[in-house]
């Protein structure tokens, strides 16, 4: 399955929602009406001012041509995310749409979810989902059929102990070896399998309207 190398900033900035974008748009066209004219007169804050004011018809125009992409993003998870609800349609994704889908549900879950790029090689995780009192190394194994072995679950023990986190998970739209559930069972590593993540999905808003407080992944 190939993988990508390192996130650039442009996934960064196409990652913050749209409106967050236009605000900083502002901030910056701000400083060239108003700031010159309401700092104080004092040789430093006025200099900043100026170099804000220099800035702002260049940097502003940028957050605004960016907005429109972040958006489209946005709506495209939602979408994606709406439209699997079952493990037939998750596992009909393609493997790059699962890690999404994968990141997304984490997002609605509750967790702040950076998204990493491996490359060929690398056997480290797809995503970092951060939670109030947790950080979730977290592999995403797109099976339509076939089973994620020990050998996964090996690799990413070691990716933990590496990197030096807590707890990591291993999300799969397939299922898991008996080897590698025994394996698993001894680390802080929680398996989540196609079913579980279809329970998942159900149970989280619009597929279910109940509102409640910030579920857990482990409690599906």
């Amino acid at each position: 399955m190939p993988r990508r190398t390192a996130p650039g900033p442009l996934d960064i900035v196409l990652a913050i929602p749209w409106w967050v974008i236009v605000l900083a748009a502002i901030v910056f066209a701000l400083p060239m009406l108003l700031f010159p004219a309401v700092l104080p007169a004092n040789r430093s804050a006025r200099l900043f001012a100026e170099a804000l004011k220099d800035a702002a018809p260049f940097i502003a125009p940028i957050f605004i041509l960016l907005a429109p992409f972040a958006a489209l993003r946005q709506i495209r998870r939602k979408k994606l995310f709406e439209t699997c609800a079952d493990v037939e349609s998750i596992r009909g994704l393609h493997w790059k749409q699962f890690e999404t889908l994968v990141a997304e549900t984490l997002r609605r879950v509750g967790y702040k979810v950076v998204e990493q790029r491996r490359s060929l090689t690398d056997s480290g995780p797809d995503l970092i989902a951060s939670g109030a009192d947790e950080t979730l190394l977290v592999r995403c194994e797109h099976r339509r059929s076939a089973t994620v072995g020990v050998a996964t679950v090996r690799e990413l023990k070691e990716s933990i102990a590496a990197e030096g986190a807590g707890d990591g998970a291993i999300v799969t739209s397939g299922t898991f070896s008996g080897e590698a559930i025994a394996f698993a069972a001894g680390t802080s590593i929680q398996l989540i399998d196609g079913p579980q993540l279809e329970k998942l999905i159900l149970s989280l808003p619009p597929h279910a309207q109940a509102k409640g407080e910030t579920k857990k992944l482990g409690s599906v």
